[in-house]
């Protein structure tokens, strides 16, 4: 696993972040009441925007994802999801899960690379099978071979909690 701060430029992700953070983004809610540890009415889903995936480009915005893919160093590429979790009284968690669980077997799945990378800083984070817990910090990215479990939460200090999930094969070596 590798954790990397002010992973682009200020300019290059003030950008970014503006472009997501605007109100008329394309979010599209996806219910996920069955996609929680801790059932309760107090957490109905997520907004989600998918801007790639089965090797297509899904969206218009996908353009300004380049400066990260460059940075990432990507060969291939499965699928870039946007998150935005809204916030809630308590940090909510997800379950534990990998983002190629259905397309690929675990021996594949240890040569892919998942990335999350975090468009705003607060009290939510990301937790891995291990109990490693990375914090959601602005412009930190966290790379992890595409196998390890992993969840994400929401967060109760913030309007929102914010990430990009990149999955992809890396063109250096692994992490």
């Amino acid at each position: 696993m590798q954790i990397i701060d002010d992973f682009l430029d200020y300019e290059e992700f003030q950008i970014l972040k503006s472009e997501i953070m605007n109100p008329v983004f394309d979010w599209n809610y996806v219910p996920m009441t069955d996609s929680i540890e801790e059932k309760s009415n107090k957490f109905s889903g997520q907004f989600v925007h998918l801007a790639y995936s089965n090797c297509v480009p899904r969206t218009t915005f996908f353009n300004k994802l380049l400066p990260v893919l460059n940075r990432l160093d990507v060969t291939t590429l499965n699928r870039v999801k946007l998150n935005l979790q809204p916030r809630t009284e308590k940090i909510v968690k997800g379950l534990f899960h990998t983002d190629l669980g259905g397309d690929m077997d675990e021996e594949t799945m240890k040569t892919w690379t998942t990335s999350v990378y975090y468009i705003n800083t607060n009290d939510g984070y990301t937790e891995f099978e291990n109990g490693e817990k990375v914090k959601s910090a602005e412009n930190r990215i966290v790379k992890f071979q595409s196998n390890l479990k992993h969840r994400g939460t929401t967060c109760t200090d913030e309007q929102t909690r914010v990430v990009i999930n990149f999955n992809y094969l890396p063109l250096h070596k692994r992490i």
